[in-house]
């Protein structure tokens, strides 16, 4: 990174960022920006401009003397930059957004991931819980621990009862892909597409540990619902995922042995 003169200064530019993003359409997540439209690079020349452009990863310099922000990288570096509630970044995106925050956070934390996973309930869960198609949110592999998570940017200031609910729910989806091996198959095969010995890489994972929970922008009371299913507040989602392995018997997950390979053929 370009060595900005101070730290103050390297904070002014954050914040310059973030005032031109507030500006943009919040389902935009990589919005072009004139360059003359950032008051951080008056009387600054070209090259150096250039210069710090290139020093970070959520700029790029476009046609038409224009910059691309990636907005969900840009919310990762500032947090560290700037002393700002997670709560004042989500004015910048929509749900979508949030979504993929959350993505972002669990592959730097080294979680193989995909987001809007749908599958069909061929189980007889599908006649006990009246539904028969699902979708998951956001979906991480690691070392035997898949994270089936419900993204909750929307839930301000919601009683306690409908996030325990909420909670519930995707403990109900968790328990349909347990019942649905097949569609596990497929969802174990996306997460892990970009090993060439996917089938290898699929049996190392069991047994396999499947913990449903909620991420929501608001912090909340409860840490675990009345059923020990954890609700995350995103600014701690991190932490949640460093102490998740002494933390993990305090839960409430679903365990499997193993899966059928003529399932994931």
């Amino acid at each position: 990174m370009l060595r900005l003169n101070s730290i103050e200064k390297l904070q002014f530019f954050f914040k310059v960022l973030f005032k031109v993003l507030k500006s943009a359409k919040k389902n935009w997540n990589n919005p072009w920006i004139e360059i003359s439209e950032i008051p951080f690079f008056t009387n600054i020349n070209a090259p150096i401009i250039n210069k710090i452009i290139q020093s970070f990863s959520f700029l790029k310099k476009e046609a038409f003397n224009c910059i691309s922000i990636n907005k969900i990288e840009f919310i990762i570096e500032a947090m560290a930059i700037l002393n700002y509630d997670i709560k004042i970044f989500s004015q910048i995106i929509d749900y979508h957004g949030f979504e993929l925050l959350i993505k972002e956070i669990l592959s730097r934390n080294r979680y193989y991931v995909t987001n809007n996973f749908y599958f069909s309930d061929k189980s007889p869960l599908k006649a006990k819980f009246d539904q028969s198609r699902y979708e998951i949110d956001i979906v991480g592999l690691k070392k035997g621990i898949m994270l089936l998570i419900d993204a909750k940017e929307g839930f301000k200031r919601s009683p306690q009862q409908k996030i325990s609910k909420a909670a519930n729910l995707q403990f109900q989806r968790g328990l349909a892909l347990k019942n649905n091996p097949k569609s596990l198959a497929q969802l174990l095969l996306e997460l892990l597409k970009s090993f060439k010995n996917r089938n290898k890489k699929i049996a190392a994972s069991f047994p396999l540990k499947i913990i449903p929970f909620m991420v929501t922008l608001e912090e909340n009371q409860m840490k675990l619902n009345e059923n020990h299913l954890p609700l995350v507040c995103i600014n701690r989602l991190n932490s949640f995922l460093n102490e998740l392995g002494i933390n993990l018997e305090r839960f409430h997950y679903l365990k499997l042995e193993k899966i059928s390979i003529n399932i994931i053929n």
